[in-house]
C-alpha cells in the first residue's frame, strides 16, 4: 500500500495533465485518475519493469481508452493516438497565453486602421519602420 501512495505523490500531477489534455473535463479527469491508480494497485505485485513511470502511463493510456469506450463520447482506434501527443502539456500557460493573445487582438482590433496596419508590419510581420513605411509609400 506504501508503494501506491509513493507513486500517487511523485506522479499525480503529471498523469493528471496527461489526462485532463484528453478530456478537458476536471471531474473526468479526477474519475480516469482515480480508476488508474485503482488498477495499479491491483496489477503492483505482478509489475516486474525498471521504469514505473512508462508503466502508469501505459495504465492511463488503457483507462482512458475504456473510459471513452464506455461514454460513447470518443472511441479511439488507433494505438498512436497516444504516441503523437505532447509529452509534457502545460495547461495553465497554454490557457494564460491564449487569454493573453485575445486580449492583445481585442486591443489592436480597436485601433485606426493606418495604426493597426504600421503595428502588423512592426510587431507581427518584423518588418522594420523603414520597410514598413517603404510598403506604404
Amino acid at each position: 500500500m506504501e508503494i501506491i501512495d509513493e507513486l500517487f505523490s511523485k506522479y499525480t500531477n503529471d498523469l493528471f495533465r496527461f489526462i485532463y489534455s484528453f478530456t478537458l473535463d476536471v471531474h473526468q479527469s479526477e474519475d480516469i485518475l482515480q480508476e488508474t491508480f485503482y488498477k495499479a494497485y491491483i496489477a503492483i505485485d505482478s509489475y516486474t519493469g525498471e521504469s514505473i513511470k512508462p508503466w502508469l502511463f501505459t495504465i492511463v493510456k488503457n483507462t482512458c481508452m475504456d473510459y471513452f469506450r464506455k461514454q460513447k463520447r470518443i472511441v479511439i482506434s488507433e494505438d498512436n493516438f497516444f504516441l503523437n501527443l505532447k509529452d509534457n502539456i502545460d495547461i495553465e500557460n497554454d490557457y494564460l497565453f491564449k487569454e493573453t493573445f485575445s486580449e492583445i487582438i481585442a486591443i489592436i482590433e480597436k485601433l485606426p486602421k493606418d495604426q493597426k496596419k504600421a503595428l502588423t508590419l512592426k510587431v507581427f510581420k518584423n518588418f522594420t519602420y523603414e520597410e514598413g513605411a517603404n510598403i506604404w509609400a
